[in-house]
């Protein structure tokens, strides 16, 4: 990309977001090959560069990386100034290793483990926000055992839920066991719509009038609401209504959303989001091919 070109690019981006400035490194390194990669909701388009990229003080060599410079409107709104991948690099559109996969090929990190804990207060019970722990987990953040299930794809971070159930309706959901992944990159609890829809129905939900696939709950009922469970490897894994209830002023909702389509050739799925994940802390380990689940403290 030539230099013009790229500076009128970059000319754009609004100025509430921080911007990689390569001319200001002394290990960049050009690489140049473009991006073009589509999420859900938007899409980012931009080129790949080199570069030393340090993540809690802990530099990582040569890491590949891509230099947005469009992006929908909806990345415009974020907070976040990027998206750090930290899933597997088989999936990567770039055929890139991830910034994780490189930690661990420099011995930056000599655990090939990382945790998120994901805070519901201001502050942790070491007086700070939400962590990620990479290489290994923090066991002052969670109460109980570790709750491991197996992958069943090495490219997501997916495995097999035995069931979704409300006990004290006598509810299941998910019979005969289904496929759930675990996405630090989708805030609700995702799943087919005609599960989420009869979950929110036996909850004593009703469709939302004007946002589509939400459902609404009589907020002065929600102490009085069951449990939802999510059962991994045998063990109930509980969300009490305060939990899977987001209070919006005068406004209750569910975190239970419904998909009404899958990608082509795979079977319906759960995603399990940021909700799940705050109540639950969650240990992705590649070196094992599992993922992990605790009580998280708050």
């Amino acid at each position: 990309m030539n230099n013009c070109l790229r500076l009128i690019l970059l000319s754009i981006f609004p100025e509430f977001h921080r911007k990689y400035i390569s001319a200001a490194s002394n290990t960049y390194k050009h690489v140049g090959e473009l991006f073009n990669i589509t999420y859900r909701k938007g899409k980012v388009l931009g080129f790949q560069s080199k570069d030393t990229v340090t993540v809690a003080g802990l530099p990582v060599k040569n890491q590949i990386f891509g230099e947005a410079v469009l992006e929908s409107e909806v990345f415009l709104k974020i907070v976040a100034d990027g998206i750090l991948g930290m899933g597997f690099s088989s999936i990567s559109q770039m055929e890139q290793p991830t910034i994780f996969d490189n930690m661990l090929s420099q011995g930056v990190v000599h655990s090939p483990v990382f945790s998120f804990y994901l805070s519901s207060l201001k502050k942790t019970p070491d007086g700070v926000g939400s962590v990620l722990t990479l290489g290994g987990t923090n066991p002052d953040l969670y109460t109980g055992n570790l709750t491991f299930a197996d992958l069943t794809l090495a490219q997501f971070w997916q495995f097999k839920m035995d069931g979704v159930k409300i006990p004290d309706k006598g509810e299941s959901f998910c019979k005969e066991g289904c496929s759930a992944i675990v996405d630090s990159g989708t805030a609700l609890i995702s799943g087919p719509e005609e599960e989420t829809d009869r979950l929110n129905r036996k909850l004593g939900g009703w469709l939302h009038s004007y946002i589509q696939g939400m459902w609404d709950f009589n907020c002065n009922r929600i102490s009085k609401m069951p449990d939802v469970e999510f059962i991994v490897n045998g063990t109930p894994l509980t969300l009490t209504s305060e939990e899977y209830i987001i209070k919006l002023d005068n406004l209750c909702v569910s975190i239970f959303y419904g998909m009404k389509r899958f990608p082509r050739g795979t079977d319906p799925y759960w995603i399990l989001g940021t909700s799940f994940m705050r109540t639950y802390y969650t240990v992705f380990d590649k070196g094992n091919r599992r993922i992990g689940f605790a009580k998280a403290k708050h």
